[in-house]
């Protein structure tokens, strides 16, 4: 009897040991063209995927982002970004390459120790998503032109009444691409979508108040001059009065 319980105790642990090499060998040696256990991407579960069906779920990944547009709030108005239109991908192929080799370690014993840990834990592999940032500033700069439309404003002279008077420069207003472009990219890269409201910034004019002034003081006094004509070496003098300006 008592040898019969001695044999159990032995027989046990190498029952064991036996169905976890089984296990093992089966997931890691026999198999080992796909991803391991407890690996996913972007939230996907890609855990004993071949490499094929883990490419093609990473790219239904990319295709959501790409066909889901970013909605924008341009000074009121809401306009749409199509991340096509600013070359957004995603290298499905280098995804999955790391997926593949994520929990699979060099030496065996590691090894061993990774594939264990695949039925308690799970490992998330980065999904990098890449846009064309100067296609995005260029998008957001005929934005600033065709859904605000304010450019500084530089000022003129105009004549009242026959005398000059100021109109004065006015700050006008476009986006700001380097703070929109990052709060854009944040969406871009999600699928879970929210609204940006894209900020503006002022646009000064580059004429000054002082610069008006000095052009009106000068349009006044060519106003108030003499104009002398001159024809064959005769002089003529010919007075255009303020009445005649309008």
């Amino acid at each position: 009897m008592r040898r019969a319980v001695i044999a159990a105790i032995i027989a046990v642990p190498v029952l064991v040991l036996v169905f976890l090499g089984a296990g093992y060998a089966k997931d890691e040696v026999i198999s080992d063209d796909h991803v391991s256990r407890g690996v996913t991407a972007a939230g996907r579960e890609l855990s004993r995927l071949s490499r094929e069906a883990a490419t093609a779920s990473i790219a239904n990944y990319e295709r959501i982002l790409v066909e889901t547009p970013v909605e924008l709030v341009i000074e009121g108005k809401p306009v749409t970004l199509s991340p096509a239109d600013v070359g957004l991908v995603i290298d499905e192929d280098a995804v999955v390459e790391v997926a593949m080799n994520t929990r699979r370690e060099d030496s065996a014993i590691s090894n061993i120790g990774a594939w264990l840990d695949t039925f308690t834990s799970s490992v998330e592999v980065d999904v990098p998503v890449s846009y064309d940032e100067e296609a995005l500033i260029a998008l957001l700069e005929e934005w600033s032109k065709t859904e605000i439309g304010k450019p500084a404003y530089e000022g003129a002279v105009l004549i009242d009444n026959g005398r000059a008077t100021p109109e004065y420069p006015a700050p006008g207003s476009r986006i700001d691409t380097s703070a929109a472009v990052p709060l854009i990219a944040e969406q871009l890269i999600s699928p879970d979508r929210s609204v940006v409201d894209v900020p503006l910034e002022s646009l000064e004019p580059v004429i000054t108040d002082g610069d008006v002034d000095v052009a009106v003081t000068r349009a006044n006094k060519l106003i108030e001059n003499q104009i002398v004509l001159k024809r064959a070496g005769e002089p003529a003098t010919m007075m255009f009065t303020s009445a005649g300006l309008a």
